[in-house]
């Protein structure tokens, strides 16, 4: 079985995050394993994956696979056993992204981190 990629920033256009940002309180922890698939992102393999996700510096980016936009970041710190998310930071510029609220952004957020931690990789 091949290894599965790590997303690097090198391996997609992207943009940095935009002044004009807000933070979206958000909360939640990882073990060790779960941190690990986190940090291994996700590259975008079909037209039909909307996001390329990769983690740098103790963040974790999350961009819109056609344009490039950075929508999210967030960052981790290091909680023994595991790690919980610091802060959470979500684009407000009209032209790159239309934010429906904190509440929305939350859910999504959580939609997205999902099938990172499910996925099956070598």
């Amino acid at each position: 079985m091949v290894p599965a990629l790590t997303a690097t920033r090198g391996m997609w256009k992207v943009t940095v995050m935009p002044r004009k940002k807000a933070r979206v309180p958000f909360q939640r922890t990882f073990t060790k394993a779960e941190f690990t698939k986190l940090t291994r992102g996700f590259i975008p393999q079909s037209m039909d994956d909307r996001w390329f996700i990769f983690f740098e510096k103790g963040w974790l980016y999350f961009h819109r696979s056609w344009t490039g936009y950075c929508i999210f970041q967030l960052r981790f710190k290091n909680r023994k056993p595991g790690y919980q998310i610091a802060e959470v930071w979500v684009n407000q510029n009209p032209h790159q992204y239309h934010n429906a609220g904190v509440e929305r952004e939350a859910r999504l957020i959580s939609t997205l981190i999902g099938p990172l931690l499910s996925a099956r990789r070598a």
